[in-house]
């Protein structure tokens, strides 16, 4: 049985961590997505976490539509967000945009959850939820 050395635990270990990162991310920059890869977005519930899911989808995706019915909470970031069509009943941007919709993005509170996805389902839209639609 050989001995290693604390030296040698230490370098080795940091050299496997090293090589598996480089395995899964690789040495490229990250890829730029071009205007094919894009997708369509609504999101619904702009206020408090939606605030910040719309900013993160807006840079990446086309952001074509922002819902939520509390207009003060969401007027600055509707302000922001320039090119999206505003609207605070999700049910009315669902007739109107339909298809213009590639997914939505639900950030309501919990009890709400239900109806926007449902409407979106019925429509063959993606869904991104922040938190678990029901229990069981």
């Amino acid at each position: 049985m050989s001995h290693v050395s604390r030296r040698q635990f230490l370098s080795t270990t940091a050299a496997v961590a090293g090589a598996s990162y480089f395995a899964t991310h690789g040495w490229a920059a990250p890829r730029a997505i071009s205007a094919n890869d894009k997708i369509n977005i609504a999101s619904i519930g702009v206020g408090g976490q939606g605030k910040a899911i719309t900013s993160s989808s807006a840079k990446e995706h086309n952001l074509v539509a922002m819902c939520d019915v509390d207009e003060k909470r969401a007027g600055e970031h509707w302000e922001k967000q320039t090119k999206a069509a505003k609207f605070s009943d999700f049910r009315k941007m669902y007739d109107k945009l339909e298809k213009q919709i590639d997914a939505v993005a639900i950030s309501t509170p919990d009890h709400m959850h239900f109806h926007p996805a449902y409407g979106a389902l019925m429509r063959d839209k993606h869904i991104y939820l922040e938190k678990p639609l029901a229990h069981n």
